[in-house]
């Protein structure tokens, strides 16, 4: 996890207290006073952009949030006059740059755009339906129900392969986005390819919301492939798994030998990870992207096998 997107965020959300306040006082809406404090800066933007409060509900979730803040930065240039296209862009990609020389310049506060006025284009209107059925989609996937495919013939008594079933996260609690820079509806790869559909560039530590209630005996749960952290997508080695492939080359490093091989494990693993990591096509994924398998809950901790 890198520093910068978080010192970019910090930046954004300084700003917000600086220059917000100035924003409010020369749009003669709401208390300048607000724009100090945070949320409730949020709320005051909401209301100099006309726009209903509870977008502010959006702002908490992870990869949505970004989104949201974009589309407000921009509404905020539109209500001061600044209704170009290039300005608009700027204002969305470089917002630490568009925000103060907005509240320092001299640009009148005009009001929201009329489209009472002025017909949306069939492309216009397309983009912002989609874009908001993305988000509210994104919203609900994240937090309470998400659809999976039955991926194995494990659970064949009362699943098949190819089955389809959805998913109440709302049960043990939903994971927030490790990766919030992703392509929405899409697990960790793009269709057809090894390419992955997120970026790590920007990532979040794991967390995981509390839930209505615990896991119980026979409980079919979705659950993260504990070796689906590491893949490979060389053709060559595309679909091993990885940890075997490891403990195989190397026992192949202590001469086959598996009782020369446990006696000293992590030098043989160490070299063959050493080898493996100069392999091309060897990735990590994160937690949240990890391959999903479906199982029955058999045993609960406390219980013992005799």
């Amino acid at each position: 996890m890198t520093l910068l997107p978080w010192i970019l965020l910090a930046i954004i959300c300084i700003e917000h207290l600086i220059f917000i306040p100035a924003l409010i006082k020369r749009s003669g809406v709401g208390t300048a006073w607000h724009g100090y404090v945070p949320v409730l800066n949020a709320l005051a933007i909401l209301r100099i952009i006309e726009r209903p409060w509870y977008w502010v509900l959006f702002l908490l979730v992870p990869g949505i949030n970004l989104l949201m803040l974009i589309i407000m930065h921009v509404e905020l240039a539109i209500v001061f006059g600044q209704r170009s296209t290039k300005d608009q862009w700027l204002m969305g990609l470089l917002p630490w740059i568009s925000i103060p020389q907005l509240a320092l310049g001299e640009d009148k506060y005009v009001g929201p755009r009329s489209w009472s006025k002025t017909r949306k284009s069939t492309f216009r209107e397309w983009g912002e339906a989609l874009l908001w059925a993305t988000i509210v989609a994104s919203t609900f996937r994240i937090f309470s129900f998400e659809p999976f495919t039955i991926p194995t013939g494990s659970m064949e008594g009362s699943m098949l392969v190819g089955d389809y079933l959805f998913v109440n996260k709302l049960s043990y609690g939903p994971k927030l986005p490790q990766t919030p820079f992703s392509l929405p509806f899409i697990h960790n790869a793009l269709p057809g390819s090894m390419t992955p559909s997120f970026t790590s560039w920007f990532s979040l530590p794991y967390t995981r919301l509390p839930g209505i209630r615990d896991v119980e005996r026979y409980d079919a749960v979705v659950f993260s492939f504990p070796p689906g952290d590491t893949i490979f997508s060389d053709k060559e080695l595309a679909g091993h798994d990885y940890y075997g492939l490891l403990r195989r080359e190397g026992i192949r490093n202590a001469d086959g030998n598996i009782e020369k091989f446990a006696l000293n494990p992590e030098k043989y693993l160490s070299i063959a990870r050493d080898r493996a990591f100069i392999k091309p096509g060897l990735a990590a994924r994160p937690i949240d992207k990890k391959e999903n398998y479906v199982k029955r809950c058999i045993g609960l901790p406390g219980d013992s096998l005799s």
